[in-house]
């Protein structure tokens, strides 16, 4: 994918054996005579990709501009192979073309020396307008035109399709096949008929030839033999026709889509799946019809806004439940308007609706995720009585908007395994944490499956949750509110606390050595239902002197299982104590031990920081769900020195 998005006058190429290090095109001919560069404003076809044009500073151009005659530049694809077919498209712009007529677009070997060029693209002047044609291999008198008289000055999406029909190199079968498009089409699927073809091809490709480059071409000829002037934007090369007008269909188990940008993407049929690899950007349709994206916090999926065309997005979900983002899932918004997150996670669809009412001023992107199981923040803030264990959200704007400008109101959905018994009662509210505890927002309006907060103006998790001390109503299972443990002389104690309980059958400690192997040390019964607040306390008399890790196992009587955060024990006398962080790989938190307030500061692998706070005596959890995976430096600044330790995300 080239948009172009470089700033005006950049030229492309220097350098006819090293690609350019910013935009990675080569110069293969006439470097010196019309160096091709980039060009002010952009070529924009309605239902195509624009690429960053939205966010695209002022003065940086999105397009290049191809002359009579001058420098032909290329640029290296992915793999040096010739798959069975390759697809060109690009947005074209003619403005003069001669009546001979020459090619300003091929495929193009870069690794034989010898140049070898498939599937020209070209343009002739004609009576009222232009033709467009295309030839397999080389030779202008190969070229096929189409009678079609099209405009000057017009905007086309031209999409080249080059087909080896899964022969040998050495056999004589190549097609190219050529569509032009005008701003009315709609290309969803490959047209049934052609603009024009050419083949099978005359000139078989050698041994050591692969078609591994796309090529831009200005010709070297002068006056009645001069190529075309033209304006070129938006070119993209792929193995299939959605990805290559930017609008991919996925109908199989399991799929990736490369990083790019895309007018649109459908995933259907029930068990189809789709896995980002890298930041995938999407302008105007997102369809989930029966499928899933599978995202990451590296590889994104972003619905982005098109204030140059000025639509609005639309997104198309399947009502059977099946289809959702699994991960991160971002949206940009210029103003006010309510965005739905179509999120969910094994199997669980629980889409999420962010209603703004006052916008910060520009772009703002949200970024949505939803996370199975209990939050590692188990503090409650009156009224508050408890907060469901069985799922939370997260909602983070970027930029983050300056305290007080922003204000709206978020929309959680719930479903059967949300516990959620009467959700038009008072008592069933939006509960919001910033990681250091959880408070209610409130509640406005709710129906049978959501419930939407009152307002609220900063950003962090979100959960259903309850200020009822009834635990029949609403009975977001079992509340965890405290869970600690400490080195006594008869062993380790440890101590845990719930706010209500419903359909609890019991409680198991376990005990690990190296935070990630855990066997279970004790087991305590649960008291089943209660409304009320119960301490339960566990004594584990053998263990160990050395650094220890616990959690607790919470176990209900329908078999549902929970974990809480992992705590940490110090080393008794006979060990060496040691700082250490669990568990480790992490994933939505980290546990610690301090045996007084201390700083902190986590490095990302730049070294710059990404997470900072002070510590408080005894057992510490940061929360760490929101931190890239990666490699990441725990640096704890103590009166004796820093400690550092490394762990994995």
């Amino acid at each position: 994918e080239e948009n172009f998005d470089y700033p005006s006058g950049t030229v492309l190429a220097t350098s006819t054996t090293v690609a350019d290090a910013t935009t990675g095109w080569t110069a293969y001919n006439g470097t010196g005579t019309n160096n091709l560069a980039t060009a002010a404003d952009n070529q924009v076809q309605a239902q195509y990709p624009q690429g960053v044009l939205a966010a695209t500073p002022a003065g940086t151009s999105t397009q290049v501009a191809l002359a009579l005659n001058g420098q032909d530049i290329y640029k290296s694809l992915a793999a040096p192979t010739v798959p069975d077919r390759y697809y060109v498209a690009s947005v074209v712009n003619i403005t003069t073309a001669q009546a001979n007529g020459d090619y300003f677009l091929a495929l193009y070997d870069n690794t034989s020396g010898g140049g070898t060029q498939r599937g020209r693209v070209f343009v002739r002047a004609t009576t009222g307008g232009i033709n467009f044609g295309v030839s397999v291999d080389a030779g202008t008198s190969a070229a096929r035109y189409s009678s079609t008289v099209y405009s000057l000055n017009t905007p086309y999406l031209v999409v080249l399709r080059y087909e080896t029909n899964g022969t040998a190199k050495a056999t004589n079968d190549d097609v190219a096949t050529l569509y032009v498009l005008d701003n009315s089409a709609t290309p969803v699927n490959e047209p049934t008929t052609a603009t024009a073809t050419s083949g099978p091809s005359t000139g078989a490709l050698a041994a050591t030839n692969f078609l591994n480059a796309v090529a831009l071409r200005q010709g070297s000829r002068s006056g009645a033999e001069a190529s075309a002037t033209l304006l070129l934007d938006g070119l993209r090369v792929a193995t299939g026709w959605g990805a290559a007008v930017g609008r991919p269909v996925y109908t199989t188990s399991a799929n990736t889509i490369a990083a790019g940008d895309y007018y649109s993407l459908r995933v259907a049929g029930v068990g189809t799946q789709v896995s980002t690899n890298g930041t995938v950007r999407l302008e105007k349709q997102l369809n989930l019809d029966g499928g899933q994206v599978v995202t990451s916090s590296t590889s994104p999926l972003v619905l982005r806004a098109r204030p140059t065309i000025g639509d609005g997005f639309d997104i198309l979900v399947n009502p059977g439940g099946t289809s959702y983002v699994d991960g991160p899932l971002a949206r940009e918004a210029v103003g006010g308007p309510s965005l739905l997150f179509p999120i969910g996670r094994n199997g669980n669809y629980r889409p999420l609706t962010l209603n703004i009412t006052s916008p910060p001023s520009g772009t703002t992107t949200y970024t949505a995720a939803q996370t199975e199981g209990t939050p590692a923040d188990q503090t409650i803030s009156e009224p508050l009585t408890r907060i469901s264990r069985v799922r939370y959200f997260s909602v983070m704007p970027s930029p983050v908007p300056a305290a007080g400008v922003f204000t709206g109101t978020v929309t959680l959905s719930f479903g059967s395994d949300d516990d959620v018994t009467d959700p038009s009662v008072a008592s069933f509210v939006v509960a919001k944490s910033d990681g250091a505890g959880w408070s209610s927002i409130g509640r406005g309006v709710n129906t049978a499956s959501s419930l939407t907060s009152d307002t609220f103006q900063d950003f962090s998790d979100f959960s259903l949750a309850s200020t009822a001390a009834d635990v029949t109503i609403n009975p977001l299972p079992v509340q965890l509110t405290s869970f600690a443990a400490a080195r006594t002389a008869s062993g380790v104690q440890v101590a845990w606390a719930t706010a209500s309980e419903l359909g609890s059958d019991h409680f198991e400690v376990e005990r690990s050595l190296n935070g990630t192997t855990f066997g279970r040390v004790a087991s305590v019964p649960a008291q089943g239902n209660t409304t009320q607040a119960h301490r339960y306390t566990a004594l584990d008399r053998s263990a160990p002197a050395a650094l220890l890790y616990y959690r607790l196992r919470q176990v209900d009587r329908d078999g549902t299982v929970a974990y809480s955060p992992t705590v940490t024990v110090a080393a008794g006398a006979g060990a060496t104590a040691e700082f250490a962080l669990a568990p480790n790989p992490a994933h939505a938190s980290l546990s610690f031990l301090t045996e007084a307030a201390t700083a902190y500061t986590v490095r990302n692998p730049l070294g710059q920081a990404v997470r900072t706070g002070t510590t408080h005596p005894g057992t510490n959890t940061i929360a760490v769900e929101e931190l890239p995976a990666g490699v990441y430096l725990f640096e704890l600044h103590g009166s004796q020195g820093r400690v550092v330790r490394r762990f994995v995300k």
